[in-house]
């Protein structure tokens, strides 16, 4: 806008002003452009004096602290001159490409430093124990078996026990019967008669009537059902044994003769 420090933008341009502008940059990846009101010539005038400003302050913090060590003088004298290097190469657009392209030394080792640090992190997060995990999950495990062996329900599934309906998905409900984890009323499970959404038979708070048809003891994860029980049928007979019942029983050859030998002893008053 201004080679000046600009505090207030409206001091500058108020919204349905008629301004000329220049296109100084544009990025057709991102759709995105970039204007200035300053004209031609003025952007390297304003880069030289950014710089020169900057380099000012630099010289200024140096002069301050004369008692620094040696190695840390010449350590800071490097950088200052690396800057200026940048600065200058900044000037030109061959200079913002090469810089874009390739970024300096001491940039690149400090981003490949904190990409170590970073997965050094990351590994000694997985290789670190988790304190207490397996002790919790142990305990969740003797709940649910201390649970499980106390409830009669729990080991017969013809004996309905109360519950209350606490969350509601749309593959059914979970249920909470006092054991350490809540039970599945899976959707195939809330009646006899098809249930096309959860919601429609059940609701949360809702005081019901359950079976236990399943306990996984390892998982900690219980099974419901509000269907009455039903003995289950024995199974039906295949057609191929139904078949195989009907058709007569044929005598082996071995059968036969021996009958054959029987009659005729039997004839001779050989055998009774």
């Amino acid at each position: 806008m201004s080679l000046e420090y600009v505090r207030d933008i409206e001091s500058i341009m108020k919204v349905g002003d008629e301004i000329n502008v220049r296109v100084i940059s544009v990025d057709l990846e991102k759709k995105e452009f970039s204007l200035t009101l300053l004209p031609e010539g003025v952007d390297q005038e304003r880069k030289e004096m950014v710089m020169a400003a900057r380099e000012r302050r630099r010289a200024a913090a140096y002069d301050e602290n004369p008692a620094q060590s040696a190695p840390v003088a010449r350590r800071n004298e490097s950088r200052r001159q690396q800057m200026l290097k940048e600065a200058v190469s900044l000037l030109s657009d061959d200079g913002a490409k090469a810089n874009a392209a390739a970024p300096s030394t001491e940039a690149a080792n400090a981003a490949t430093a904190t990409s170590t640090d970073a997965d050094a992190d990351a590994e000694a997060a997985k290789e670190a124990p988790v304190p207490g995990a397996k002790r919790d999950a142990a305990q969740k495990r003797g709940a649910m078996r201390q649970w499980f062996e106390s409830t009669p329900a729990a080991k017969d599934q013809k004996l309905f026990i109360p519950g209350k309906v606490v969350s509601i998905e749309e593959y059914g409900a979970f249920v909470a019967i006092g054991a350490p984890t809540d039970g599945l009323v899976h959707i195939s499970e809330i009646s006899k008669d098809h249930v096309s959404k959860v919601e429609d038979q059940l609701k949360i708070g809702d005081e019901v009537q359950v079976r236990v048809i399943g306990v996984d003891q390892r998982r900690g994860r219980i099974s419901l059902s509000m269907k009455p029980y039903e003995e289950r049928q024995p199974k039906a007979s295949s057609a191929a044994e139904k078949r195989a019942s009907a058709q007569p029983e044929f005598k082996t050859t071995m059968e036969l003769a021996f009958e054959k030998v029987r009659d005729q002893l039997v004839a001779a008053g050989l055998m009774k």
